[in-house]
């Protein structure tokens, strides 16, 4: 190895301990903002944990249970049943369709019913027997055109309303032909029973969204009470969210702290140790080759700085400890 080379080992030596120190100085620059960032947004990671008002977290778990009940009610009546049940309820009542532009009288099945040729049978009765009933007043063979509406079958793209006209002399034939149909396909009469209590949930949610907001409402604006009311939890959830979110602050400080002296020491002893080797370096440079070793070491010592690793840090728990150490020593 010849002078230059050591000169230039000495130098890529010091270029590399610098570069590393500007790397450790750039993340405790990073820590300290991400410390300030997160002081500063302390109250919002813990109400985060604590949670909004008694009235929005009602809100919000209802409004996520019904999102989640609309879901599963949606995969449960699905297009391809409603449809299939649809086109079985044209098929038997083709021989009696008529046009939509007709005047009709509505009827309707129960929602989730589910569609047999007797539940439609059950809701065209009573309507036949009164138009029966002034069957002289509407001519010798009175019609009776109707508007079927099915919920159960509704597609998203369609009313499921099915037009059709019973004839007085064909009564007893669509009766018989009505009787004992099963018009719901396999995959929406599998589902029916489930479809309800789903049906029922979602309607249970909205009773106790309304009941929430009569609440709200009755707390704004002082209602009756007509029994005493319970110790108001305002005031000790406003000091557990005040407590929490000290300990979240003094917690992140005191954590940040611990990186920032640690990355600190580190940036130190790199400049440190990189003046060391470019101190060598300009010795070299400055007095080679016409000098003697303890020449060498003389000026070097003199261009360079000691090199001091100082105390390590101590970590937040043993920083805390000999707090409380130095509070009960100046306590006494």
């Amino acid at each position: 190895m010849n002078l230059d080379d050591a000169i230039a080992r000495f130098e890529r030596r010091s270029t590399g301990l610098t570069r590393w120190a500007r790397f450790f100085l750039s993340l405790v620059v990073l820590l300290l903002g991400a410390g300030a960032a997160a002081v500063w947004f302390a109250p919002n990671i813990t109400a985060s944990d604590i949670g909004p008002t008694s009235y929005e977290k009602k809100m919000a778990a209802i409004g996520a249970a019904r999102a989640k009940g609309e879901k599963m009610l949606h995969d449960l009546m699905n297009d391809a049943a409603r449809a299939k049940c649809r086109e079985n309820i044209l098929m038997a009542l083709k021989n009696w369709a008529i046009n939509q532009s007709v005047d009709t009288i509505a009827i309707r099945l129960e929602d989730l019913e589910i569609p047999t040729g007797d539940s439609i049978l059950k809701v065209v009765d009573p309507v036949a027997k009164r138009t029966w009933m002034f069957g002289d007043m509407l001519g010798p063979d009175p019609k009776l055109p109707l508007r079927l509406s099915v919920p159960s079958c509704r597609p998203p793209s369609d009313d499921a309303l099915f037009y059709f006209s019973v004839p007085h002399a064909k009564w007893t034939e669509f009766a018989n032909a009505m009787r004992g149909l099963m018009l719901a396909p396999a995959p929406l009469l599998a589902n029916i029973a489930e479809i309800k209590q789903v049906t029922e949930r979602l309607s249970q949610l909205d009773k106790l969204a309304d009941q929430a907001g009569l609440e709200r409402l009755q707390d704004e604006v002082g209602g009756l009470k007509e029994q005493p009311a319970a110790p108001s939890s305002g005031k000790d959830d406003l000091f557990v969210r005040l407590l929490q979110t000290s300990i979240t602050r003094f917690g992140l400080l005191a954590v940040v702290g611990f990186f920032v002296s640690i990355l600190v020491s580190l940036y130190k002893y790199n400049v440190r140790l990189a003046a060391f080797y470019m101190a060598r370096a300009d010795v070299l440079r400055l007095c080679a080759p016409n000098i003697t070793i303890s020449d060498f070491a003389l000026i070097a010592t003199i261009l360079s700085p000691t090199v001091e690793f100082g105390k390590a840090p101590q970590p937040p728990l043993g920083q805390l400890l000999e707090m409380a150490k130095t509070v009960k020593e100046a306590g006494k």
